[in-house]
């Protein structure tokens, strides 16, 4: 049983990955294994390594077995079916643990920022409706904020700010594929003082959806020097980091 963190080191020395690979780690010490395998990115290679071999050595016992295997060689390929299963699922862990990682860079802990009501009153009713939906957005009431932004974007009314914030709201309710459309909108319409940001945002839409090539040539069309451009650069360091391991 481990019942402390691991080192890599001792992954190696003792074997643990073929042994997680085989099955042959009790509960406890799968639990602490699998904490460590998960982050690092070493013992996430070895365990490949160890259910590649196996699975190998399975299909070598599989064609070497007589074309009317006895009971014994039954149980056999039995045996080595359910490795193969094992060893499936472990790998499809691992992908499921990286794609989680990737998608994880698109959580959105605050909307973006609305730096407040026109100076000037509303003098239309576009521009009531505007206010009234960014009251909602700046309360934090997104769904209520959304649908009065849609009603403006679907008349054409708005312009770039009912469209980004409408993928704002999008955003923050969980959204992902409708809110890259309305940053999408927001970048096809030409500069706008919302054209960096909507490449940023729409680059977390994208890790959301698991589309990391998307997210990151989002993030590197934003300019140097940018007010947005630092944050761009870390994700994207992240990013990279995380396709990597």
């Amino acid at each position: 049983m481990i019942e402390r963190a691991l080192r890599c080191d001792e992954v190696e020395a003792h074997g643990l990955a073929t042994k997680y690979a085989s099955g042959q780690l009790d509960a406890s010490s799968v639990a602490t294994f699998e904490e460590h395998m998960l982050l690092c990115a070493n013992c996430q290679e070895l365990v490949r390594m160890a259910v590649a071999i196996r699975l190998a050595e399975s299909d070598a016992h599989a064609v070497a077995l007589p074309r009317r295997p006895r009971v014994g060689m039954r149980r056999a390929l039995l045996a080595s079916a359910a490795m193969f299963v094992a060893g499936a699922g472990i790998l499809f862990a691992l992908d499921r643990a990286h794609d989680a990682k990737i998608r994880g860079l698109g959580l959105l802990e605050s909307a973006p920022a609305y730096q407040g009501l026109a100076v000037r009153a509303a003098t239309s009713p576009s521009d009531s409706a505007f206010v009234g939906a960014m009251n909602d957005y700046a309360a934090g009431r997104y769904e209520s904020a959304a649908g009065r932004l849609a009603r403006l974007v679907a008349r054409g009314d708005g312009g770039a700010p009912a469209s980004f914030f409408h993928g704002a709201a999008l955003l923050m309710l969980d959204q992902a594929p409708e809110a890259r459309d309305d940053f999408t909108h927001v970048i096809a319409d030409g500069p706008s003082p919302y054209m960096a940001e909507a490449h940023y945002y729409r680059a977390l839409a994208a890790f959301r959806l698991g589309d990391a090539d998307a997210a990151a040539a989002d993030l590197r069309a934003i300019p140097d020097g940018d007010p947005i451009s630092e944050r761009a650069r870390r994700l994207l360091d992240q990013a990279e980091a995380r396709r990597s391991r």
